[in-house]
C-alpha cells in the first residue's frame, strides 16, 4: 500500500512540475526568431506572368525571380497585371490584386 501511494505522489509532483516549467522553457529557451531573406518578400509588389485563377496556379516576378503563384479568396489576376505578396506557402507566393490607385514598385 505504501508503495502505491509513492507512485501516485511521485505522478502528481511530476505532472505539477511539468505544467509550470514548460511554459518557461518556452520562453527563454526559443531564443529569437531570424528572419529569412524569403520574408522580406511579403508585402512587395509583383507582376503577373501567367494568369492566376480560382483552379490554377499562375505566376509572378518579383525581385528578379520567378515564382508559382495563388491569388487570396481565389481572385482572378490577369497576365500583365500587378499584385501585392500576402504570404508564403512552401514553395508558392500568395498574391492579392492590387488597385489602380496603388502605388505600383515592383
Amino acid at each position: 500500500m505504501h508503495e502505491i501511494v509513492q507512485v501516485i505522489v511521485f505522478a502528481v509532483i511530476s505532472v505539477v512540475c511539468i505544467l509550470i516549467t514548460r511554459p518557461l522553457a518556452k520562453k527563454y529557451l526559443r531564443g529569437n526568431t531570424v528572419k529569412t531573406n524569403l520574408d522580406r518578400m511579403i508585402g512587395k509588389h509583383c507582376l503577373v506572368t501567367e494568369m492566376i485563377t480560382a483552379d490554377q496556379k499562375g505566376e509572378v516576378k518579383v525581385m528578379g525571380n520567378l515564382w508559382s503563384a495563388t491569388s487570396l479568396n481565389n481572385v482572378i489576376i490577369p497576365a500583365g497585371e500587378y499584385a501585392e505578396i500576402v504570404s508564403i506557402e512552401g514553395s508558392h507566393v500568395v498574391v492579392k490584386k492590387m488597385d489602380k490607385g496603388d502605388d505600383i514598385s515592383c
